[in-house]
């Protein structure tokens, strides 16, 4: 799948906040794509 950019850095940025909060980066990533993006 080829995002865009931005999704892309929103994305990277969403799995180092949740790691800092303790949330598994990989997780929180998932969770970011599947959030904004237009369709899963």
């Amino acid at each position: 799948m080829k995002l865009n950019p931005a999704l892309e850095q929103l994305v990277l940025h969403w799995g180092e906040m949740r790691s800092r909060w303790g949330i598994s980066r990989t997780v929180a990533q998932i969770h970011a794509l599947l959030y904004f993006s237009s369709r899963p």
